[in-house]
This record gives structure tokens, C-alpha cells and sequence, in this order.
């Protein structure tokens, strides 16, 4: 029976690519379903080794199964439809607009699929297929990144390999046994693992095209590699309860039109002051919720620090800023109000003590393509589809100016690094935090609610923020608007999350 199906998928030239693809968008796309996507790339490498003719061939299916994979890693694109936000109310410019964004998105990261499709497909005869299948998968999805870095390069746009949502490492993740392998080296490795593991699978798949001698030892390789993790799984942290360091986070339910109204940042403040006794040693609010928008300068220290009695709390909390040389610094509502000319604008997160007021601030290095800055691409594309909203949008977006280096600050015991956005995404920064500036509490201020409580998004950033927690052994704290929020530990267990339906606030104690 085995056979006969092999030899019915074999003679047709393309189910089997289909089914790998379709496979490989499924765990993409749901993580309820995350065993799919090592299925789907396990049949894509017996596609390239056992079907494909030739090096066009395998370039053509290695297209399909990128642009399937990568597309379903961005599928909450298309979750910004309606654009009413924009005021654009033809059902089919949207559709043109999003679908033109997210294929050029989804075709830029499959070239690299092709590229190593034809890779692939000159070592399918090689005694070492698997090791190197895992090593050239492993540089596809960093061609993934690469390729949208250049389909989204723009003047204030941070080049390099940072956009690693479509990376099918990632649903891993949602095993905590081969979660562990983040500890040494983070997505990079999970995409050797996910790339070594289905390589060995489909050399057993094709056990007739090898020796039995081999088709052992790859058995055993694969054998081995699973074995990896449970070294490197460590318990769950206890509670120190010698000096213990409460947090809490909130998570509120805005539009993206009304996220930025400041009276919701002083009812978020009012209620955890509510909850009372003990007072959290930190609290974190989302993306664009910013203290400085919320109270006036006069108002904001006694304000805050009454509602806590005077204690001295840490509040993690951001807002889009305009610096001119003549007016100083303003704050604004980057979706209201009209750029200041002359003015310099980035997205800043501060680190506010409600005793000594500001202590630090970081400007938001990996900037949001189209929302905070333009890329060279998307113009040109855009403007084809007439409509005035749009055009009136990208002539009304400046860039704001990206930062330069990560900041982390030392809060009672604790080194607390904190990042805004879509910066979570990158594999690097947050990495940059612990590694080179000790932090071991990662804070990520979110704010997706352009993409309207997407499932897809919100599932894909938990995937995520599991991969930073385990890899840089800290607690991660996702502090989003209209999304879940969530706590998670250094061994990538969720503490607690919120629905993201309903305001919310997560407290926990990190030892």
C-alpha cells in the first residue's frame, strides 16, 4: 500500500508540491495545527529529490512552496481591510491595495525558497543530503528576511535580516520539548532543526533510493537531534519571595483611530492603582499609550505618584514625538495631527519612575513599513490605483527617524529592556538586550490594532515571544492593544494571557 502511494504521488507532476504547500501554510497559519508545517516541508524536499526534473523545475516549485509558506506567515495583512482608518471605501481598491502589498511581500521571501530549491535539488544525490539540507534551509530563512529587507528598503528602513514572522522555525514553538532548542541560538536554529528533521524524514520517505546502511544512519541522526533538548530544558523559575518584583501589564481594547486618546492611559493608571496593595514594582502599557499625552507636564509627577501612594513604580510607555530646534519637543497623534515642518519625529519608549520622572528613552529602531516610514516600492505601486485617500496618505507620511542602539535600564534588582512594535519580530534586538546589555526582562510594547485582533498575528508574536524568552533566558512581557497580552518565563511556559476582547491587567511576581 505505502508503495503504491508513493508511486501515484510520483507520477504526478504536481500534487505533491500542492500538498507540501498547502501543508506548510496550514501550520503557518494556525497553531492548533503547527505539526503541518514540518510535514508540508518534508514533502517539498521529497518533491525537489524524488519529482523535479531539473534545476527550472525545482526553482518553480521552490517559488510555490515560498510563496504559500510566506504568504500564510502575513496572511493578517489582509486583516487591515476595511481601511476606513484611511477613508477608503471601495471594497475594490482595498482588496488591490492590501493583496498588491502582501504579494510583493510574500514573492520578495519566496525567491529564496526558489534559490534554494535548486540548491537542494544538486545535492539530492549527496551522503550528507540531510546535514546540508538543514544548512541551506536555515540560510533560506534568512533569504526570506533579506528579501523583504529589499522589498521594503527606504531611507529610515533598518536593513537586514529582521522580518522573521514567516520563518517555519517558529511553529516549533508551540511544542515545549523542541521549543528548547531556542537556548542555543534562537530562530536560527529551530530552522536547522525544523530543516534537519524533515530532511531525515523524507530520506526515509525515499528508503529505496538509498542503501539500508545509510537510511539507518540517518535514522539515528535524526534520533540523536531529538535527544538535544532534554539537556537543555531547565525547571520553571521558583518564586523568590526575599525580594520579589511584581509586574503588570495592561491590556486595553482601542481602534487604531481612538488608541491615542490619553484619557484611556489615565483610567488604565487609575485602575491598577484600584486593584491596591502591593503596588507593582512595574507597570507596561501598550505602543502609543503615553503618559505625556495623559496628564500635563505641571500634573504628571504629583498625579502619578499619589495614585500609588509614593511608591516608586516603573512605567514602561511610549508616543510618536516631533523635535524642532525652535519649538523643543512636542508630543502628537501621528494618525490626527499634521507633521510639524522642520521637525525630526521618532517613535520613543521611555522608562518613567514615578519619582524621578524620566530616567531613559530608546527611538524605535525597526521601523513599520508604511506606517512609519515609505519605501521606495510601495509609491510608485499604490499610486496606480487613483484613488485620492491613498495618494493623500503617502503624500502625508514622513518617515520618522529610527534610532540607533537598544537601551535597558536597572529597576530594582532587575535589568528591564524594552523595544516597541514590530521590533519584536527581528531576531536580533531583543537579543542585543540580554546579551550586550544584561537585560533579563524583555518588555515589548504592541499596538497591532490595524490589523483588527487578527488570530493569525496574535498567535504567530506568542510563537515569538516564546523564542526570546527561551533563547535569552528572561521573562517576556507582551503589553498589546486590542491583542492579546501575555507573560511569559525563561523556559517559554505562558504564565497568564489575556482574550484581547476585553480590558485587561496581568500581574505577576518575576523572582
Amino acid at each position: 500500500m505505502y508503495h503504491y502511494l508513493v508511486d501515484s504521488v510520483r507520477k504526478s507532476s504536481v500534487l505533491l508540491i500542492l500538498l507540501a504547500s498547502t501543508l506548510g501554510a496550514l501550520g503557518e497559519s494556525f497553531s492548533i495545527l503547527w505539526f503541518c508545517a514540518p510535514i508540508g516541508l518534508t514533502l517539498f524536499f521529497v518533491d525537489i529529490w524524488h519529482t523535479a526534473k531539473n534545476k527550472t523545475s525545482a526553482a518553480w516549485r521552490g517559488f510555490l512552496f515560498g510563496i504559500a509558506t510566506a504568504g500564510a506567515g502575513i496572511v493578517w495583512f489582509w486583516d487591515t481591510i476595511p481601511l476606513n482608518w484611511l477613508h477608503v471605501s471601495d471594497p475594490w481598491i482595498e482588496g488591490l491595495a492590501v493583496g498588491s502589498m502582501w504579494f510583493m511581500a510574500s514573492a520578495s521571501m519566496a525567491l529564496a525558497t526558489a534559490l534554494t530549491a535548486v540548491l537542494l535539488f544538486l545535492i539530492r544525490k549527496s551522503r550528507f543530503g540531510p546535514l546540508s539540507a538543514a544548512f541551506l534551509w536555515t540560510l533560506e530563512g534568512h533569504g526570506r528576511m533579506w528579501g523583504f529587507a529589499l522589498i521594503t528598503l527606504g531611507r529610515e528602513s533598518l536593513f537586514g535580516p529582521h522580518f522573521s514572522v514567516t520563518s517555519l522555525g517558529y511553529t516549533l514553538a508551540e511544542n515545549p520539548y523542541l521549543l528548547q532548542f531556542s537556548r542555543l541560538g534562537g530562530i536560527t536554529v529551530l530552522d536547522f532543526v525544523v530543516g534537519f528533521l524533515a530532511a531525515c524524514a523524507a530520506t526515509l520517505l525515499l528508503g529505496n533510493k538509498h542503501s539500508p546502511k545509510h537510511v539507518v544512519e540517518v535514522a539515528c541522526a535524526g534520533a540523536l537531534l531529538l535527544c538535544v533538548p532534554a539537556f537543555l530544558t531547565v525547571p520553571a523559575p521558583s518564586q523568590n519571595t526575599s525580594n520579589p518584583f511584581k509586574v503588570t501589564i495592561a491590556s486595553p481594547v482601542a481602534p487604531i483611530d481612538d488608541s491615542y486618546n490619553a484619557g484611556r492611559v489615565r483610567l488604565l493608571m487609575e485602575e491598577i492603582a484600584a486593584q491596591g496593595e502591593p503596588y507593582p514594582d512595574m507597570i507596561v502599557v501598550p505602543e502609543g499609550f503615553s503618559l505625556d499625552q495623559a496628564y500635563s507636564s505641571i500634573e504628571l509627577h504629583d498625579s502619578v505618584l499619589n495614585l500609588f501612594k509614593g511608591k516608586d513604580i516603573l512605567i514602561v510607555n511610549s508616543e510618536y514625538r516631533s523635535v524642532t530646534e525652535t519649538e523643543g519637543t512636542t508630543s502628537y497623534d501621528r494618525y490626527i495631527a499634521p507633521t510639524k515642518p522642520g521637525s525630526v519625529e521618532h517613535a520613543t519608549l521611555y522608562y518613567y519612575s514615578t519619582v524621578h520622572g524620566k530616567i531613559a528613552s530608546y527611538a524605535k529602531m525597526f521601523l513599520m513599513p508604511l506606517g512609519e516610514y515609505q519605501p521606495y516600492t510601495t509609491s510608485p505601486v499604490l499610486s496606480l490605483f487613483g484613488d485620492p485617500e491613498i495618494d493623500q496618505y503617502l503624500t502625508r507620511l514622513r518617515s520618522l527617524v529610527r534610532g540607533s542602539e537598544t537601551v535597558a535600564v536597572p529597576w530594582n534588582g532587575k535589568i528591564v529592556g524594552a523595544l516597541l512594535c514590530s521590533e519584536s519580530i527581528s531576531p536580533y534586538l531583543f537579543h542585543d538586550l540580554a546579551a550586550n546589555k544584561g537585560a533579563s526582562v524583555l518588555v515589548e510594547l504592541f499596538n497591532p490594532a490595524w490589523f483588527r485582533g487578527s488570530r493569525t498575528l496574535s498567535e504567530k508574536m506568542e510563537q515569538i515571544g516564546k523564542v526570546h524568552a527561551v533563547r535569552n533566558r528572561a521573562w517576556y512581557l507582551q503589553s498589546a492593544n486590542a491583542s492579546p497580552s501575555f507573560i511569559i518565563d525563561p523556559t517559554g511556559r505562558v504564565v497568564t494571557r489575556s482574550d484581547g476582547h476585553t480590558v485587561s491587567f496581568l500581574s505577576t511576581t518575576i523572582p
